[in-house]
């Protein structure tokens, strides 16, 4: 199907492909365009547009971040279309950094199959908008982006990954965080957990310590140099029974070893140990 541009600042869908489309999957779309009719077709009283067939929906948006400054001005002078998808069983947003009118002005389903967002930290409270009962899979790839405020990502991955989780599985991949109180992290839903930022020993184990439903596990930047007094102790001493049982497979790349080498194997031991699933 063919997408229009619209006054250079909106893209326009025709009617019959929003009543006979399944599968739609839109590349390099302007962050800032908003979604409108096709040409002279006008909304409906309730100012929808609905995709009444459409499954699986993806769009990949722009790699530039610049502000679309036309664009920015229409989205300020009117109020975007809402996006209605009774239908919709799978959701991917990729590259959604900033201002997301899929987010911000649609209705899905309560019950989808997968959503995936690779976004900016700011955007998960968009997330938290949208009344889902049930995700088979939800998978959201954080990227660095606009600073989030300590507390507010706190509470936002919280509610998606905590107690009120949705989904019955959960990915979670996170660039960079805001400093917040580790002990504080509630993601005991969470199912897969991959960090590329530079993560201190101390501080992953205070999150595993939140974790219990992690079944696997990638940290792509351990900063191993200071190791917590306990873990130099030998492996085999009593300690608590360890939470995170379900963990069944651990991908741990420590940043520069070589100054700590007995304590970073010492380290090993205690995390075989401890998280006996693993074997």
């Amino acid at each position: 199907m063919s997408i229009a541009s619209r006054n250079g600042h909106e893209l326009g869908v025709p009617r019959v492909c929003r009543e006979t489309l399944k599968h739609l999957s839109l590349c390099n779309v302007p962050r800032d365009y908003k979604w409108a009719p096709f040409c002279h077709e006008g909304l409906d009283e309730e100012a929808k547009l609905v995709f009444a067939s459409l499954e699986s929906l993806e769009v990949f948006y722009q790699l530039d971040n610049r502000p679309n400054g036309r664009a920015q001005a229409a989205r300020h002078s009117s109020s975007p279309a809402r996006l209605h998808f009774p239908r919709l069983k799978h959701l991917s947003l990729f590259r959604c950094f900033q201002h997301c009118q899929l987010l911000e002005s649609s209705v899905f389903p309560s019950h989808m199959q997968t959503v995936r967002m690779h976004c900016w930290p700011t955007l998960l409270v968009h997330m938290l908008t949208h009344t889902w009962k049930h995700i088979d899979l939800l998978d959201i790839n954080v990227e660095p982006g606009v600073v989030s405020d300590p507390q507010v990502f706190l509470g936002q991955s919280n509610a998606l990954f905590g107690k009120q989780c949705v989904a019955a599985r959960s990915n979670f991949t996170v660039a960079d965080i805001p400093e917040m109180p580790i002990a504080n992290v509630d993601w005991s839903q969470l199912s897969a957990l991959t960090v590329i930022y530079q993560l201190e020993v101390r501080d992953l184990l205070l999150l595993l310590d939140n974790m219990a439903a992690l079944q696997r596990l990638t940290v792509l930047e351990l900063e191993v140099r200071s190791l917590p007094a306990r873990i130099i102790r030998d492996p085999q001493e009593d300690r608590p029974p360890p939470k995170s049982t379900r963990l069944h497979y651990a991908k741990l790349h420590a940043v520069d070893i070589k100054p700590c080498g007995p304590n970073y194997l010492a380290f090993l031991r205690y995390f075989a140990v401890t998280y006996s699933s693993l074997r």
